[in-house]
């Protein structure tokens, strides 16, 4: 048969102190629900030597009699009200919590890193880069403004720096795939003569 265990012993405890119940009512309490327990002391009866169901009856018999189960939060939070007058004292909140509001701007390492991806990546047209930086941040170069101005945090800026990673792969690989069809057609040229087979 199953005990008591620990919540309900606290739960217990709680309740007869929330109840103000004197030592003898919480003596015939326990006694009065354990009828066919034959751990108990008449003298002294202990909610321990309860088994978890007569734990559980007795219980539900204190919630009758006003007892509630609140969580610790709820029962902070009435206890000690929020006082709504009172302001933040400047400075409260840590330093690194003030920075997460403080946009950072994007570093000399990030902007020097785009402009290496920028060149190892192949453009159709003059302007090719400005384009694509224009369409992937959403937003017009304006004129006589040089393309940094157009990425204006940090993370923007590494966001570029990740599509440029991305761009230059697919170009690379691209690369590959075209050289090696051309140099399967030249072996194909070669074992038939240099005229095609179709």
């Amino acid at each position: 048969m199953k005990t008591i265990d620990a919540t309900q012993i606290k739960l217990i405890h709680i309740a007869k102190s929330k109840l103000q119940l004197s030592d003898q009512e919480y003596r015939d309490l326990i006694v009065r629900f354990t009828p066919t327990s034959f751990d108990i002391d008449p003298d002294k009866p202990s909610c321990k030597a309860m088994t978890y169901q007569e734990a559980h009856d007795l219980i539900e018999h204190l919630k009758t009699r006003g007892f509630k189960l609140v969580p610790k939060r709820r029962e902070e939070a009435q206890r000690k009200p929020y006082n709504w007058e009172k302001k933040p004292k400047p400075g409260h909140y840590p330093k690194q919590r003030e920075e997460m509001y403080i946009p950072k701007l994007p570093t000399a390492w990030q902007i020097g890193m785009i402009e290496c991806l920028r060149d190892d990546c192949v453009w159709h047209v003059t302007d090719g880069f400005r384009r694509w930086l224009e369409k992937y941040l959403g937003r017009q170069l304006e004129e006589g403004k040089a393309w940094r101005t157009l990425i204006h945090t940090s993370k923007e800026a590494q966001y570029v720096i990740e599509a440029l990673k991305g761009m230059k792969a697919r170009q690379a690989r691209t690369a590959v795939a075209k050289a090696d069809t051309g140099e399967q057609m030249r072996h194909d040229g070669a074992m038939t003569g240099g005229h095609s087979r179709w």
